[in-house]
């Protein structure tokens, strides 16, 4: 994030899977509010300390719900596009 900042991003929108941890839809969108830890977590931090405008947009993937018997199900491999498009209609409509 650092690298696309300094060369002159002041827009980031991140697309990427996560788990469920709830009995939802594989492909199912979120997007997160906070953030605890880890990739979200300091992708957030940079971009307040650097003063840029960032989301975030999530789709589920596996499914965690049942600790006993984790879903893979298709790791969402027919929503990463859909994501990406979805990103960018947002930033596209922003500079409007």
């Amino acid at each position: 994030m650092d690298q696309l900042i300094g060369g002159g991003a002041r827009e980031i929108i991140a697309t990427g899977c996560c788990g469920s941890l709830i009995d939802d839809a594989e492909g199912d969108f979120f997007i997160p509010t906070s953030a605890l830890r880890q990739e979200g977590a300091s992708l957030a931090a940079c971009a307040k300390m650097r003063g840029v405008i960032f989301g975030q947009l999530l789709f589920t993937a596996d499914s965690l719900a049942n600790v006993e018997a984790h879903d893979t199900r298709n790791w969402g491999d027919e929503t990463f596009a859909v994501a990406m498009k979805l990103a960018l209609m947002q930033l596209w409509r922003y500079k409007l």
